[in-house]
């Protein structure tokens, strides 16, 4: 295989790092937020899309590391008032499309 075809598997791998690792830490915290399953699923799937892709930050072999520090101290994630909000409330009385997960 090309040397750039390797290069390009190995961002794909830590962008795959980086999403196993906002997803554990979205699990820490709707666990912590006592969520129901279907916010907690929706902040799982919204903050594995931000520590594989983040926004506005240089993502390479050398920035690796300081991007798994940021996700597991969380300063990486947008907050999510909606998924505070619904816990305790019925699920009948949510509004399942309220978090902006897209």
């Amino acid at each position: 295989m090309e040397e750039s075809n390797w290069e390009a598997l190995a961002a794909e791998k830590r962008a795959l790092e980086r999403a196993v690792a906002g997803a554990r830490q979205a699990a820490h915290q709707a666990e912590a937020l006592r969520l129901d399953p279907t916010p907690a699923i929706m902040l799982q799937l919204q903050w594995t899309r931000e520590a594989a892709f983040p926004a506005m930050m240089l993502v390479s072999q050398y920035t690796q590391a300081r991007l798994l520090s940021a996700i597991e101290r969380k300063d990486l994630f947008t907050p999510t008032r909606e998924c505070q909000r619904t816990v305790g409330v019925p699920n009948s009385q949510r509004r399942i499309g309220a978090l902006n997960i897209l």
